[in-house]
C-alpha cells in the first residue's frame, strides 16, 4: 500500500509538471517548436500557428519544405542543422514571408539529445522583431540620404572655396 501511495504521488507530481510545461509552451509569446533530426515537426505552440497561419494538425508530421516556400524552408533547415552541428544553442535572424510583408524573428535553436547524448532533433523559440527591424531599415535609409546630402554640400562648399580663392588671387 505504501508503494502504491508513493507511486500515486509521483504520478500526480509528473502530471502537474507536464501541465505546467504545456501551459508555459502554449501561452508563450514566442513561437515554440520541436522537430526531429529530419526536420519533421513534433510540436508547435499556439503562437506558431497564429503567426504562420498553419494549423497544428497540418504541421505535425510535416517538414518546412511541405509547409513553406522553398527559400523559407531552406533557411529554416540550414539554421536547424547549424544548431545540431554546433551541439549548443544558436541564435539567428530568420525571415518569414507573409501577405502583409516580411516578418522578422530572432530565433534560438538548440539540439535535443537522447540519453546516449546523440542529437535527435531541435527545439526552437522565435521572438518577432519585425517592428524593430523595420525601424532599423528606416534609419538606414535616412542615414544614407543624410550622407548623400552631406557629400553634396561638402562638394558645393569646396567648389565655392576654390572660386573664392581664385577670385582672391585674381585681385
Amino acid at each position: 500500500i505504501a508503494a502504491e501511495l508513493v507511486r500515486g504521488a509521483a504520478e500526480e507530481a509528473l502530471r502537474e509538471k507536464q501541465r505546467f510545461l504545456t501551459d508555459l509552451i502554449e501561452n508563450s509569446g514566442a513561437l515554440v517548436f520541436v522537430k526531429d533530426r529530419e526536420g519533421v515537426y513534433r510540436l508547435v505552440n499556439r503562437r506558431w500557428e497564429q503567426v504562420t497561419g498553419i494549423p497544428r494538425e497540418r504541421a505535425l508530421g510535416a517538414t518546412d519544405f511541405a509547409l513553406m516556400s522553398e527559400a523559407e524552408a531552406r533557411q529554416f533547415r540550414e539554421n536547424d542543422e547549424a544548431a545540431m552541428r554546433a551541439g549548443r544553442a544558436v541564435e539567428r535572424e530568420e525571415i518569414l514571408d507573409a501577405p502583409e510583408g516580411s516578418r522578422y524573428f530572432l530565433s534560438v535553436k538548440f539540439p535535443l539529445l537522447n540519453d546516449g547524448g546523440d542529437v535527435v532533433g531541435i527545439c526552437g523559440m522565435a521572438t518577432e522583431i519585425t517592428e524593430r527591424k523595420r525601424a532599423e531599415l528606416g534609419l538606414d535609409r535616412h542615414r544614407y540620404r543624410l550622407e548623400e546630402l552631406v557629400d553634396s554640400r561638402t562638394a558645393e562648399l569646396a567648389a565655392a572655396k576654390e572660386a573664392a580663392e581664385a577670385a582672391s588671387v585674381a585681385k
